[in-house]
């Protein structure tokens, strides 16, 4: 039986988290030079840093001022740390 793009079995590399991923870099990519470099940076999703904060004894290192913000009200609010406040507390042990 044949599937989407002409792939009969699951291959590594063409699930759809791997689709959603080249989308999201081709949508980002400023010209097709940027993606042929790899010069194109992709946030992860949200959706699976949530998923992480909610274990209790997961902790979050991110340069992602948007979402130290937009954590910055809730309980978990503690375990998103910003990765220059990591390199503080470090430097000071």
């Amino acid at each position: 039986m044949k599937t989407v793009l002409g792939l009969a079995e699951r291959r590594v590399g063409f699930e759809p988290k791997d689709y959603d991923l080249w989308i999201r870099a081709v949508l980002r990519a400023p010209d097709k030079q940027s993606l042929v470099n790899g010069e194109i940076e992709v946030p992860p999703r949200n959706v699976q840093q949530l998923y992480y904060l909610s274990d209790r004894d997961m902790i979050i290192i991110t340069e992602d001022t948007n979402q130290i913000r937009r954590t910055a009200g809730s309980t978990q609010s503690a375990r998103v740390l910003a990765y220059t406040d990591l390199l503080q507390a470090l430097a000071s042990s």
